[in-house]
């Protein structure tokens, strides 16, 4: 048996695959801005275990490198995983703006571990 070290798109993916609620940061300075802004959607879905190349997209967008986080959530009201890729603020102004012409109904706020609603 020999030591190998899981690539960080088969980590992300393991996490999806498992529906786990997580961030993982791929700048280190995005670690310390509080406010999460999805920006692309990467996969939507009962069962991303079945989509076939979430792994490939999953890697494109850690290469593409213009995001700061990949995360994924379940929705329990409607049963469907998300994993999107991320962009993240310290100034809650900016991130509902973002967020809004996104068309996303909410930013994550890390600090307070709580979901902010853009209409709030």
């Amino acid at each position: 048996m020999r030591a190998t070290k899981t690539e960080l798109s088969q980590t992300i993916l393991n996490k999806a695959n498992n529906k786990i609620d997580f961030t993982h940061y791929l700048k280190e300075s995005s670690k310390q801005k509080r406010y999460i802004v999805s920006i692309t959607e990467i996969y939507k879905g009962a069962n991303p275990s079945l989509q076939f190349d979430l792994l490939t997209k999953i890697s494109k967008i850690i290469h593409f490198n213009n995001f700061d986080s990949i995360g994924g959530w379940y929705n329990n009201e409607n049963k469907i995983y998300y994993v999107d890729a991320n962009i993240h603020f310290n100034d809650i102004v900016k991130a509902k703006i973002i967020a809004a012409a996104n068309k996303q109904l909410a930013i994550f706020d890390s600090e307070e571990n709580k979901v902010i609603y853009i209409n709030d």
